[in-house]
Protein backbone atom coordinates (compact mmCIF):
# COMPACT_ATOMS: atom_id res chain seq x y z
CA UNK A 1 0.00 0.00 0.00
CA UNK A 2 3.06 2.15 1.02
CA UNK A 3 4.67 1.63 -2.37
CA UNK A 4 7.71 0.36 -1.76
CA UNK A 5 10.73 -0.16 -3.47
CA UNK A 6 11.33 -4.06 -4.71
CA UNK A 7 14.82 -4.58 -2.86
CA UNK A 8 15.99 -8.45 -4.46
CA UNK A 9 19.42 -8.22 -2.23
CA UNK A 10 17.51 -7.81 1.25
CA UNK A 11 16.34 -11.59 0.82
CA UNK A 12 18.45 -14.67 1.79
CA UNK A 13 19.94 -15.80 -1.14
CA UNK A 14 18.81 -19.07 -2.40
CA UNK A 15 22.45 -20.28 -2.76
CA UNK A 16 22.57 -20.52 1.04
CA UNK A 17 19.95 -23.52 0.99
CA UNK A 18 22.69 -26.30 0.86
CA UNK A 19 24.25 -24.72 4.21
CA UNK A 20 21.01 -25.97 6.17
CA UNK A 21 21.43 -29.29 7.01
CA UNK A 22 20.20 -29.90 10.28
CA UNK A 23 16.61 -29.89 11.26
CA UNK A 24 17.22 -27.04 13.44
CA UNK A 25 18.49 -25.31 10.72
CA UNK A 26 16.05 -25.85 7.77
CA UNK A 27 13.42 -25.03 10.24
CA UNK A 28 14.38 -21.52 11.31
CA UNK A 29 15.52 -21.30 7.47
CA UNK A 30 11.58 -22.24 6.28
CA UNK A 31 10.55 -19.21 8.33
CA UNK A 32 13.27 -17.43 6.49
CA UNK A 33 12.12 -18.12 3.20
CA UNK A 34 8.33 -17.80 4.00
CA UNK A 35 9.01 -14.55 4.76
CA UNK A 36 10.67 -13.72 1.69
CA UNK A 37 7.78 -15.59 -0.59
CA UNK A 38 5.55 -13.49 1.16
CA UNK A 39 7.36 -10.00 -0.16
CA UNK A 40 7.65 -11.61 -3.08
CA UNK A 41 4.31 -11.92 -3.48
CA UNK A 42 3.69 -8.10 -3.34
CA UNK A 43 5.90 -7.53 -6.62
CA UNK A 44 6.22 -8.45 -10.04
CA UNK A 45 9.45 -10.86 -10.17
CA UNK A 46 7.11 -14.09 -11.36
CA UNK A 47 10.80 -16.29 -11.34
CA UNK A 48 12.01 -15.23 -7.86
CA UNK A 49 8.77 -16.24 -6.39
CA UNK A 50 8.10 -19.78 -7.91
CA UNK A 51 11.78 -20.27 -7.25
CA UNK A 52 11.52 -19.54 -3.82
CA UNK A 53 8.05 -21.59 -3.63
CA UNK A 54 10.18 -24.43 -4.78
CA UNK A 55 12.58 -23.92 -2.05
CA UNK A 56 10.30 -23.64 0.70
CA UNK A 57 8.38 -27.05 -0.31
CA UNK A 58 11.78 -28.49 -0.62
CA UNK A 59 12.28 -27.56 3.29
CA UNK A 60 8.63 -28.57 3.98
CA UNK A 61 9.80 -32.11 2.59
CA UNK A 62 13.01 -32.63 4.36
CA UNK A 63 10.86 -31.55 8.00
CA UNK A 64 8.80 -34.43 6.75
CA UNK A 65 5.75 -32.13 7.01
CA UNK A 66 4.77 -32.01 3.53
CA UNK A 67 1.33 -34.65 4.50
CA UNK A 68 -0.35 -31.20 4.34
CA UNK A 69 0.27 -29.99 0.95
CA UNK A 70 -1.06 -31.51 -2.21
CA UNK A 71 -0.37 -30.45 -5.75
CA UNK A 72 -3.93 -28.44 -5.18
CA UNK A 73 -1.82 -25.77 -3.69
CA UNK A 74 1.27 -26.31 -5.88
CA UNK A 75 -1.09 -25.25 -8.69
CA UNK A 76 -2.68 -22.50 -7.12
CA UNK A 77 0.40 -21.00 -6.20
CA UNK A 78 1.58 -21.20 -10.16
CA UNK A 79 -1.56 -20.13 -11.19
CA UNK A 80 -2.27 -17.12 -9.09
CA UNK A 81 1.73 -15.80 -9.12
CA UNK A 82 0.52 -12.40 -10.56
CA UNK A 83 -2.50 -12.32 -7.73
CA UNK A 84 -0.71 -10.55 -4.36
CA UNK A 85 -3.52 -11.49 -2.34
CA UNK A 86 -4.29 -14.69 -3.80
CA UNK A 87 -0.15 -15.87 -3.02
CA UNK A 88 -0.76 -14.52 0.55
CA UNK A 89 -3.58 -16.44 0.97
CA UNK A 90 -1.91 -19.48 -0.26
CA UNK A 91 1.25 -19.12 1.27
CA UNK A 92 -1.20 -18.71 4.41
CA UNK A 93 -2.60 -22.05 4.35
CA UNK A 94 0.84 -23.44 3.33
CA UNK A 95 2.14 -22.59 6.75
CA UNK A 96 -1.03 -22.55 8.61
CA UNK A 97 -1.10 -26.18 7.83
CA UNK A 98 1.97 -27.17 8.47
CA UNK A 99 2.15 -25.22 11.47
CA UNK A 100 -0.97 -27.45 12.91
CA UNK A 101 0.88 -30.75 11.57
CA UNK A 102 3.75 -30.08 14.16
CA UNK A 103 1.23 -29.41 16.68
CA UNK A 104 -0.80 -32.15 16.44
CA UNK A 105 2.45 -34.62 16.48
CA UNK A 106 3.84 -32.73 19.03
CA UNK A 107 6.83 -31.10 17.25
CA UNK A 108 6.20 -27.73 18.92
CA UNK A 109 9.73 -27.06 18.80
CA UNK A 110 10.48 -27.35 15.26
CA UNK A 111 6.77 -24.72 14.52
CA UNK A 112 8.60 -22.52 17.08
CA UNK A 113 11.57 -22.25 14.92
CA UNK A 114 9.75 -22.18 11.98
CA UNK A 115 7.76 -18.70 13.73
CA UNK A 116 10.91 -17.01 14.91
CA UNK A 117 12.98 -17.50 11.71
CA UNK A 118 9.84 -15.48 9.99
CA UNK A 119 9.40 -13.37 12.50
CA UNK A 120 13.47 -12.07 12.44
CA UNK A 121 13.13 -11.86 8.60
CA UNK A 122 9.88 -9.95 8.36
CA UNK A 123 10.95 -7.96 11.16
CA UNK A 124 14.60 -7.42 8.88
CA UNK A 125 12.17 -6.30 5.93
CA UNK A 126 10.85 -4.02 7.55
CA UNK A 127 13.44 -2.18 9.04
CA UNK A 128 14.96 -1.91 5.60
CA UNK A 129 11.76 -0.55 4.35
CA UNK A 130 11.59 2.06 7.07
CA UNK A 131 14.60 3.25 5.61
CA UNK A 132 12.60 4.42 2.39
CA UNK A 133 9.19 5.56 4.63
CA UNK A 134 9.19 6.02 7.50
CA UNK A 135 5.95 4.42 8.27
CA UNK A 136 7.61 0.93 8.63
CA UNK A 137 9.67 2.39 12.11
CA UNK A 138 6.60 2.92 13.73
CA UNK A 139 5.42 -1.12 12.45
CA UNK A 140 8.83 -1.89 13.80
CA UNK A 141 8.58 -0.80 17.38
CA UNK A 142 4.69 -2.26 17.37
CA UNK A 143 6.42 -6.00 17.65
CA UNK A 144 7.54 -4.83 21.21
CA UNK A 145 3.66 -6.68 21.65
CA UNK A 146 5.13 -9.61 20.27
CA UNK A 147 8.61 -10.43 20.89
CA UNK A 148 8.00 -11.38 24.63
CA UNK A 149 5.62 -14.50 23.15
CA UNK A 150 8.51 -15.19 20.62
CA UNK A 151 11.64 -15.11 23.40
CA UNK A 152 9.42 -17.10 25.42
CA UNK A 153 8.58 -20.01 22.99
CA UNK A 154 12.32 -20.00 22.01
CA UNK A 155 13.42 -20.58 25.31
CA UNK A 156 11.77 -23.49 25.78
CA UNK A 157 13.92 -25.06 23.58
CA UNK A 158 16.45 -26.95 24.65
CA UNK A 159 20.04 -28.01 24.13
CA UNK A 160 23.49 -25.55 23.09
CA UNK A 161 22.56 -25.08 19.90
CA UNK A 162 19.63 -22.63 20.69
CA UNK A 163 21.56 -20.98 23.55
CA UNK A 164 22.99 -18.40 20.95
CA UNK A 165 19.73 -17.66 19.07
CA UNK A 166 17.64 -17.59 22.78
CA UNK A 167 20.42 -15.02 24.33
CA UNK A 168 20.21 -12.69 21.31
CA UNK A 169 16.44 -12.68 21.25
CA UNK A 170 16.38 -11.77 25.12
CA UNK A 171 18.89 -8.51 24.19
CA UNK A 172 16.85 -7.72 21.65
CA UNK A 173 13.58 -7.75 23.36
CA UNK A 174 15.39 -5.59 26.41
CA UNK A 175 15.90 -2.77 23.73
CA UNK A 176 12.33 -2.91 22.93
CA UNK A 177 11.37 -3.03 26.31
CA UNK A 178 12.68 0.88 26.30
CA UNK A 179 10.21 1.59 24.04
CA UNK A 180 6.85 3.58 25.28
CA UNK A 181 3.85 1.25 23.93
CA UNK A 182 0.26 1.83 24.36
CA UNK A 183 -2.58 -0.78 23.29
CA UNK A 184 -6.68 -0.27 22.69
CA UNK A 185 -8.41 -3.64 22.63
CA UNK A 186 -11.35 -3.39 20.03
CA UNK A 187 -13.50 -6.84 19.46
CA UNK A 188 -11.76 -8.58 15.72
CA UNK A 189 -14.79 -8.87 13.10
CA UNK A 190 -14.93 -11.97 11.50
CA UNK A 191 -16.24 -12.35 7.71
CA UNK A 192 -17.57 -16.06 7.90
CA UNK A 193 -18.36 -16.03 4.02
CA UNK A 194 -14.67 -15.20 3.44
CA UNK A 195 -13.06 -16.89 6.17
CA UNK A 196 -11.11 -13.87 6.92
CA UNK A 197 -11.03 -12.16 10.98
CA UNK A 198 -10.46 -8.22 10.62
CA UNK A 199 -8.25 -7.02 13.77
CA UNK A 200 -9.17 -4.00 14.57
CA UNK A 201 -6.95 -3.19 18.06
CA UNK A 202 -5.26 -0.06 18.07
CA UNK A 203 -1.61 0.25 19.22
CA UNK A 204 1.19 2.75 19.35
CA UNK A 205 4.33 3.21 19.96
CA UNK A 206 6.95 5.96 20.17
CA UNK A 207 9.97 5.21 18.41
CA UNK A 208 13.18 7.29 18.28
CA UNK A 209 16.18 7.18 16.03
CA UNK A 210 18.98 5.97 18.47
CA UNK A 211 16.55 2.91 19.34
CA UNK A 212 15.60 2.43 15.67
CA UNK A 213 19.41 2.13 15.40
CA UNK A 214 19.67 -0.58 17.83
CA UNK A 215 17.14 -2.43 17.15
CA UNK A 216 18.30 -2.41 13.56
CA UNK A 217 21.63 -3.95 14.28
CA UNK A 218 20.17 -6.62 16.89
CA UNK A 219 17.89 -7.61 13.65
CA UNK A 220 20.91 -7.86 11.52
CA UNK A 221 22.89 -10.08 14.42
CA UNK A 222 20.57 -12.27 15.04
CA UNK A 223 19.32 -12.61 11.05
CA UNK A 224 22.99 -13.41 10.24
CA UNK A 225 23.52 -16.18 13.16
CA UNK A 226 20.13 -17.37 11.55
CA UNK A 227 20.97 -17.46 8.03
CA UNK A 228 24.75 -17.59 7.74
Amino acid sequence: KLKVPYHSDILNSLDNESKYTTRYQKALNLGVYGADLAYLSNYEDNQSKLSYFKTVSGFIDDLNINGQIDQDVLDRFAANKDIPDSLHSINAQLFKAGDRYLKENQEEETATLILAGGWIESLHIAVVAAKDNPTFMIKVGEQKSAIESVVALVQKIEGPQNKELSDQLNELKEIFDTLEYTYEYVKPITDSNDKVTYINSKSSVEMDEESFKQIEAKVQEIRNNIIQ
